[in-house]
């Protein structure tokens, strides 16, 4: 298929080559006869041959280029040709089009699928970053992982609210652990980030995403494959005690996703979902992140507050997502949340169901 697809490109160029020379060559007897008529002084065939001043012979045309005849036939042979060798120009880049799109088809058949070992990192390391109230980065392939580092990585970047979404394209990508300060951070070497349609290369010293407030222990627990460490963990305050309303990784994770089905069955229009929190009391989840999707799957909103709640209110039958101090943001506008609340009607949802759903993990107004 190949050396067919080589022969018929090498003879569509010998004839666009063959087309070029026929064009140069009556274009340039053209050319002569045009040059040839313009000599001939105006009413010069009206006058009588017998009284008229015979040119000098060196400017003299001749009969064959004054001819009307064979003037108006090389005009019509140069006009086709120039039809012909448009349209052998029209299937040569034709070919080239087809020939463009096997060799991507060819590219895409060849590549390779990422390797079991690789997929299971990546599950892992998204799982991590999950369980600590992380929703970014998405991962979409790697090729290897070696020495500690996984390359050829491909990943979408986003922020809280998933607004602005950079491709990272990296030959190299590292993890590496502060156990003293709990931030992780993974680097992308040797590549290119495309923002916005434009493309910037890689950082040196490698591009940064930081995640604070990690638990280094579980980290290492689950990515010891992967994470490098550095430093020591700090012992803990004399006579401080956990906050009673902070909650483990796991427990989290899990109202995450109840959360995300609740509310993907509320009716709640546009859709929100609530990405990350940091702890739950009384019926409250506090501290939280929220985004907001249309129909295509577009972000269109989003909010960080201190309190957010499914709240029921029995007398009227109304469910409805309450918000709390906070800044609420939709579109391009952006707008502050009161102490008093801002509520999301939620239509599909009853305070019965709403209770059953949330296992009694409600407010009532």
């Amino acid at each position: 298929m190949r050396s067919w697809l080589v022969a018929a490109l090498i003879l569509c160029l010998l004839a666009v080559a063959w087309l070029l020379r026929e064009t140069f060559v009556l274009a340039e007897a053209l050319g002569r006869a045009e040059s040839a008529a313009r000599l001939v002084p105006p009413g010069a065939a009206a006058t009588d041959p017998a009284t008229a001043t015979k040119p000098p012979d060196a400017v003299a045309p001749t009969t064959a280029d004054l001819d009307p005849v064979a003037y108006a036939r090389q005009a019509l042979e140069l006009a086709a040709t120039k039809e012909r060798l448009v349209a052998v120009e029209a299937l040569l880049e034709q070919q080239h089009q087809q020939a463009s799109i096997r060799a991507a088809m060819a590219a895409a058949a060849t590549t390779e699928p990422m390797p079991e070992g690789v997929r299971s990192c990546l599950v892992a390391l998204r799982s991590v970053l999950r369980d600590q109230g992380f929703v970014g980065p998405r991962f979409l392939r790697a090729g290897r992982l070696a020495g500690l580092a996984l390359e050829d990585v491909e990943v979408l970047d986003g922020d809280p609210e998933g607004i602005d979404v950079a491709f990272v394209q990296a030959a190299r990508m590292t993890a590496t652990l502060d156990r003293g300060t709990g931030r992780f951070e993974l680097k992308f070497f040797d590549g290119g980030r495309t923002l916005a349609g434009e493309r910037t290369p890689l950082p040196k010293d490698g591009n940064v995403l930081a995640f604070d407030g990690i638990d280094g222990r579980v980290v290492e627990a689950a990515l010891p494959f992967l994470v490098q460490v550095q430093g020591v963990y700090p012992d803990p305050p004399v006579g401080r005690t956990k906050a009673a309303s902070d909650v483990d990784p796991l427990v989290r994770r899990q109202w995450l996703e109840r959360l995300d089905r609740v509310l993907g069955e509320s009716g709640i229009a546009p859709a929100f979902r609530i990405n990350r929190f940091r702890g739950m009391q009384d019926g409250w989840f506090l501290t939280a992140e929220l985004v907001g999707t249309d129909d295509k799957q577009h972000v269109v909103g989003g909010a960080h507050c201190e309190r957010v709640a499914i709240e029921v209110d029995e007398a009227t039958g109304v469910v409805s997502l309450l918000l709390q101090s906070g800044v609420l943001r939709r579109g391009a506008r952006e707008s502050s949340i009161s102490s008093e609340g801002f509520r999301m009607l939620l239509p599909k949802l009853t305070p019965a169901s709403a209770r059953q759903a949330m296992l009694g993990m409600v407010v009532t107004k």
